[in-house]
Parts: C-alpha cells; structure tokens; sequence
C-alpha cells in the first residue's frame, strides 16, 4: 500500500489489466498449450506498455516463483516444477524488455524456517510424495540417504539456496533482506526496501 509504487502481485489490483496473471502463467508455464511465441511477444508488448505509462515504480511480488512446486490446472493436484526453471523463464523475460530491473529477496535464516516451511506446504508434499512423506523425520532420512526421488525432494529445500537464486538472476544483483527486519524493525524494512 506504498503509494509512490504500482504493485503487481497474486491478490492485487492486477486483476485489473490481467497483467500479472499472464505473467505468472509465463513463469509457472502452468498452460503449455497456451505459452507459445505469440503469447510471449503479446505479454512483452503489454508489459513494456504497462511500464512505459507507468508514472511510478513497479514492484512484482510472488513467492511462488522460489518455490518448486503449482498445482496442475487439469487434475487439482499438485505437481513439481523446479524453481530454477521459473526464474530462469522470469529473468529471461525481464531481460528481454528495456526496462531497469532489480531483484530482492527476504531471506529467512533455513535452520529457523524449515520447520515453518515444512508445516505450511505439509499437505503439498504429501498430495505429490505419498502420505508417509508427511512424516518430517522420515524426509529428511529420505533426503540423507539420497533415496526415491531425492531429486525432487531436494528442491524444498533449495528453497534456501542463495548463490544458486543469485546465479540465475544474474548479471542483475539480488539485493538480500533479512526476515527479521519485518518483526523486529519494521519501520526500517520499510526503509531499506524504500532506498533500494
């Protein structure tokens, strides 16, 4: 709700122009019937439109794009769709416009998030693994021994894989910002995500 700022994000008023959908479906390739070339070069136009006539800066928000899982639009289920690949899809748009980009990230500390991770996205993991991945322990013995699907499972926990999100988002920088700064000081969250 900063007013010097136009912010397209899921529950925002992007609704308005559609733009962030079609955004997000780019990015989470959700419909791949429907992103073709044209889709994209129409989704470029637009956004460089939306840009250009903008007479603010554009913040775009989505914590779905680090997260290596969506839901499948025809069964309802949930699916694995590595974060690597929607960032790289994101930062190859977002270089593909003449436009000034920058990244940031609020970053939490994974020995403090895991668990809150784990509890949150519980039911998707057990929706695309099987019931007995419900089981936080029986994870992480999946994950030590390499076992089924060790692949897949590792990407939770990539989630927290900074030099790789840098690597990907590269030449642009990612700008880190620390979680705590929201509970403990938000006045100077508000600050340091103002000045950047």
């Amino acid at each position: 709700k900063i007013k010097e700022i136009n912010y397209l994000g899921r529950d925002y008023p992007a609704k308005e122009t559609g733009l962030y959908k079609k955004l997000d479906d780019y990015v989470e390739f959700i419909n791949k019937d429907v992103v073709n070339d044209n889709y994209i070069n129409d989704l470029k136009e637009e956004f460089i439109f939306f840009c250009k006539n903008s007479e603010k800066n554009i913040l775009i928000s989505s914590e779905a794009w680090v997260f290596p899982y969506q839901k499948d639009n025809f069964s309802g289920k949930y699916v694995v769709n590595s974060q690597w690949n929607k960032l790289d899809r994101l930062n190859k748009f977002m270089k593909g416009l003449d436009i000034e980009i920058k990244y940031f990230l609020i970053y939490r500390n994974p020995v403090e998030a895991i668990q809150s991770l784990f509890s949150t996205i519980h039911h998707i993991i057990t929706d695309i693994f099987g019931k007995k991945y419900g089981d936080f322990n029986f994870l992480l013995k999946k994950i030590l021994k390499q076992d089924h699907k060790f692949n897949e499972i590792k990407l939770f926990f990539d989630v927290y894989n900074l030099p790789k999100i840098k690597e990907i988002l590269s030449p642009n920088p990612v700008k880190i910002i620390d979680y705590k700064l929201i509970s403990e000081n938000p006045k100077e969250f508000l600050n340091v995500i103002s000045d950047f």
